[in-house]
């Protein structure tokens, strides 16, 4: 089914991105350049991503870890349980996806050009296509009440709506400090725009809230929403971690409560959204059973 063959070319299409992100070593040392503001950004200078900034691209590597060792085999499995029509395999294949297309837009729209580009570009757009047909397949509408009410939709409702409006604040306070102080934001560093900060405002944080409003109204069609929500900040607290490690291999200093604050957040994050997302996979599939 094209669903299975577009996961599948998602696959392979990511282990060998990401593996040219990791082990691609050659360039030049880090060098020091002037963004268009006037402002000294140091380039990371090596590898893939070389005109990238030193957070940036360390970052980047990170996400490739944990897209190659987490993310890709967690596609595979969401696609074996979506072959036996089951409909936790399906959100759980649509959240997978999820991830994807955040992951290449981000890059393919954020990171400086380089060499995998149209490789970037071409995993955004069947990650965008796959979760389109996936989405479309999925059927809730047979849920029983019975199992319906099983749901953990209280909990769901708030982690997603705090998800939402903490993702919302966290972007929003350098954007607004720089509007008020007549600056840029401090994470801009080389670029002339903010593409991850931009996703997350306007798609990432209103879906959040959305979902978790639709679930508590009871209206269980938000679950197409809400999985993927759940699957994505649920990988979102390793990448976190490992873009942090990267950070701070490359040299990048961090301040306390700029290290402790992104991972511990994610962390308890992202351990909420795998206890509920694994309650909510066990309730739909009881339901089709």
């Amino acid at each position: 089914m094209a669903v299975v063959r577009l996961a599948t070319c998602i696959g392979v299409l990511a282990v060998a991105a990401t593996a040219v992100g990791l082990l691609w070593s050659g360039g030049s040392s880090p060098e020091s350049v002037l963004s268009v503001r006037g402002q000294r950004v140091e380039l990371y200078g090596e590898g893939l991503y070389r005109y990238d900034s030193v957070f940036k691209a360390a970052g980047n590597r990170g996400t490739d870890l944990v897209t190659l060792v987490v993310a890709v085999p967690l596609l595979w499995w969401a696609v074996q349980r979506y072959r036996r029509g089951c409909v936790g395999g399906g959100l759980l294949l649509a959240g997978a996806l999820t991830w994807f297309l955040y992951v290449y837009a981000s890059l393919s729209l954020g990171a400086a050009y380089n060499e995998l580009y149209l490789v970037h570009v071409a995993l955004t757009s069947v990650s965008l296509w796959a979760l389109a047909l996936t989405v479309r397949s999925v059927h809730l509408g047979d849920l029983p009440l019975r199992q319906a009410t099983r749901l953990p939709a209280r909990r769901l409702t708030a982690l997603l709506v705090a998800a939402g409006m903490l993702t919302g604040l966290v972007w929003l306070e350098p954007v607004l400090t720089g509007l008020v102080s007549g600056g840029a934001p401090s994470m801009l560093l080389h670029g002339t725009t903010l593409v991850t900060e931009a996703l997350d405002l306007a798609v990432v944080a209103p879906a959040a809230v959305v979902a978790g409003l639709l679930l508590h109204r009871a209206r269980w069609q938000a679950l197409l929403l809400a999985v993927p929500l759940l699957v994505l900040l649920l990988l979102l607290a390793p990448a976190i971690v490992s873009q942090t490690a990267f950070q701070l291999v490359a040299g990048w200093q961090f301040t306390v409560p700029e290290l402790v604050g992104p991972v511990s957040g994610f962390a308890l994050l992202g351990s909420a959204a795998a206890v509920l997302l694994v309650k909510t996979l066990v309730v739909l599939d009881a339901a089709a059973a």
